[in-house]
């Protein structure tokens, strides 16, 4: 009886390699961390902050440019936490190109003013020209007739 088995198809050979191949990855990518994994996948969102804040302001979405917070990575790997509103006004963050907008966002007190940078939280005091300072933000804008609060060792560049 010269009869033999079936044999594999070189076909699934080469699909049960790569189903092999890319459960490794998955693996790895989960247990590892995708930024070790693929560092040079772009992680940069300047753009998408941007397009994002001045899409809330055209369409006057008052919550999602005055409260919601938005992590913003440029091109240096810089990391800043904040909302739109305090993006478009503070002196350091003008540069990403998120404009000011004529919604008129709740006023904060200078101290619960908050700006996340590199991990660091920065809040803000209202002593006037030291660090990033920002323009009309208290909540009691009679007592502070064109005072500043200020950010300070904010340093992005």
């Amino acid at each position: 009886m010269d009869k033999r088995g079936q044999g594999l198809s070189t076909n699934a050979i080469v699909l049960i390699i790569l189903g092999i191949f890319i459960l490794v990855i998955l693996i790895l990518g989960f247990s590892l961390g995708w930024d070790k994994l693929l560092p040079f996948l772009s992680k940069e969102n300047v753009n998408d902050v941007v397009q994002g804040c001045n899409l809330a302001c055209l369409n006057g979405e008052k919550y999602d440019f005055c409260i919601q917070t938005r992590e913003l990575i440029d091109s240096n790997g810089n990391k800043v936490e904040t909302t739109c509103h305090l993006f478009s006004i503070a002196d350091e963050l003008e540069d990403y190109g998120i404009e000011e907008c004529n919604i008129d966002c709740s006023k904060k007190l200078c101290e619960e003013i908050e700006i996340v940078s590199k991990g660091d939280s920065f809040k803000g005091n209202k002593i006037p020209d030291t660090g990033t300072c920002v323009n009309d933000v208290s909540a009691y804008a009679s007592d502070l007739v064109n005072q500043k609060c200020c950010i300070d060792n904010l340093n992005l560049k």
